[in-house]
């Protein structure tokens, strides 16, 4: 399926399951609150096509409008002034097109007025979330030039990207910062005016292998959105992110979520309505994904040659963002033996895979010290499990011996193989 086609199935996917993004037709408070959250981003999804010059399905079109411009949308939107960011970013496609009527432009500006609106706690990229709604909806910031500074310095854009820390809760938080900075990267002004907050593109990649790896496409393809809008470059990672996406919409007719233990249902959901509910985001933000690189003219050459090692790096990220010092050792042997020059922004990723592995060591003063291995001995003890204590004396005599092929890469870039024949 080529990227054209796989963005038609998106649109269409969408409309043949128009009825769950209706934000009144709920049977219980947990589908009301899906319905409502999916019709706001089914918006703002038309709105940055609108921005990628590329027209919205008129089904897709007339449903948005005509619900946001609807009297009872009107009386959702001014119930609240906590809930602002859950219906504004719904009037941005109306008003980016010039639909958005005088009653409701008149409504949301009265509630952008309220003092608790601006009085809201939020996140950094929150606070960006809101200034886009306000620039989107009334075509102005809602702060002065030294306050968007502020909420720059303190935002995760601030920082370099360790993919080996990053938490599901920040990489959302970095992807969100991006598109919202950029007007889902159509104004790049911000990156020209403080250069130092574009993302380094090779810390997006890394982090994309992790995801990717991880199985979670909601945040890879987030991070891939995310590196076109920092860079009009490809990379094998790029490509086997969009590639991967697009053989799994094919095969499966969407694109799935993390894979999740099995849990008992415990809601009132229908069926067709908790499958769609699983997978509608993820879908979009392929979707999306696909608009930014259309929009841009890129070819996506397709799975690169060096997949699976790429994916060996994002497991050996994943592995260190749970502390798992064994498979941290194993996979950063096997990367040592087969070669990490290449790989992107390995020097400073697996240097926060080294510092974790040297606190393990260091917190081991005697015997049966767990170092990070802490949980490891409590399960082992728990499930009566015998050589635990043998076993977290072999993970420490691999780690002495992987430590040092980490620091040779990590000072000279070389590649050693005495690790993985060890």
């Amino acid at each position: 399926m080529s990227p054209d086609a796989a963005l038609g199935y998106v649109d269409a996917w969408i409309e043949e399951r128009l009825e769950f993004y209706d934000p009144f037709s709920w049977g219980s408070p947990e589908e009301r609150d899906i319905r409502r959250k999916a019709f706001g981003e089914l918006s703002t999804y038309l709105c940055f096509k609108s921005w990628c010059g590329l027209a919205a399905p008129e089904k897709l079109d007339e449903f948005v409008i005509g619900i946001v411009n609807s009297a009872a949308y009107l009386g959702l939107a001014c119930r609240r002034p906590g809930e602002f960011l859950l219906f504004a970013p719904a009037m941005c496609y109306p008003a980016q097109t010039g639909r958005l009527s005088d009653a409701a432009l008149g409504a949301i500006r009265q509630m952008a007025a309220e003092p608790a609106v601006k009085a809201a706690e939020r996140f950094p990229h929150r606070y960006l979330d809101y200034i886009f709604c306000h620039r989107a909806i009334f075509k102005g910031s809602p702060y002065d030039a030294a306050l968007m500074r502020g909420i720059y310095d303190l935002s995760i854009l601030s920082h370099r990207l360790v993919a080996a820390s990053m938490t599901t809760q920040d990489a959302y938080a970095l992807t969100h910062a991006v598109i919202y900075a950029t007007n889902f990267g159509s104004d790049l002004r911000v990156f020209h005016e403080r250069p130092e907050l574009l993302p380094n593109v090779e810390d997006l990649d890394a982090v994309t292998c992790r995801y990717i790896f991880e199985e979670n496409m909601d945040v890879a393809l987030e991070f891939a959105a995310c590196r076109m809008i920092a860079s009009d470059t490809n990379s094998p990672t790029l490509a086997m992110c969009v590639d991967k996406a697009i053989d799994l919409l094919a095969t499966m007719g969407h694109v799935p979520p993390q894979p999740k233990p099995q849990t008992e249902k415990d809601d009132n959901f229908t069926a067709a309505f908790r499958d769609w509910s699983e997978v509608y985001h993820t879908t979009m933000v392929l979707g999306f994904t696909l608009a930014i690189g259309l929009s841009q003219k890129r070819q996506f050459p397709g799975m690169p040659m060096d997949a699976e090692q790429l994916l060996r790096y994002g497991g050996l990220l994943s592995a260190a963002s749970n502390a798992d010092v064994f498979q941290s050792c194993v996979l950063a042997a096997e990367l040592c033996a087969t070669g990490m020059q290449k790989l992107p922004g390995a020097q400073f990723q697996v240097s926060a895979v080294e510092r974790m592995l040297r606190r393990h060591i260091r917190l081991v003063q005697g015997d049966g010290d767990p170092g990070l291995l802490v949980d490891a001995l409590r399960l082992g003890d728990l499930s009566g499990t015998s050589g635990t204590r043998e076993g977290m004396e072999s993970v420490n005599r691999l780690v002495r011996l992987v430590l040092p092929e980490l620091d040779r890469f990590l000072t000279t870039g070389a590649p050693n193989n005495s690790a993985a024949q060890a």
